[in-house]
């Protein structure tokens, strides 16, 4: 009765390989870092998960997805299905890139 916990990185559009975004595991077994799956209690079988807020050079923490179902924004998630997967999305904030000035009768700030 295993369920999986992935990261994918938003700034690059892909997955996040080697690094866990879970941070800890409550009523389930989770064998630390980097492992992404852990083992759901007997029923009922409910297991939260606490996310990282960080990852390192993959940015911040987004939200998350739980089976394709809609996209929140808590650092927590909730598993209580064997197979059941969800995705934690991150993204760096580097400030973006300015435009340089156009030419022309006016002033650039």
């Amino acid at each position: 009765m295993t369920a999986t916990v992935f990261a994918f990185s938003l700034t690059s559009d892909k997955p996040i390989v080697d690094i866990t975004p879970i941070e800890s595991v409550t009523g389930g077994t989770w064998t630390g870092a980097p492992s992404t799956t852990l083992t759901l209690p007997a029923a009922p079988g409910t297991a939260t998960v606490d996310l990282l807020s960080a990852l390192g050079e993959y940015g911040s923490f987004v939200e998350w997805q739980l089976d394709g179902g809609a996209l929140e924004k808590s650092h927590e998630l909730t598993l209580t299905a064997p197979g059941e997967f969800a995705i934690a999305f991150y993204q760096t904030h580097e400030k973006p890139i300015t435009p340089p000035c156009p030419p022309g009768p006016h002033t650039c700030t």
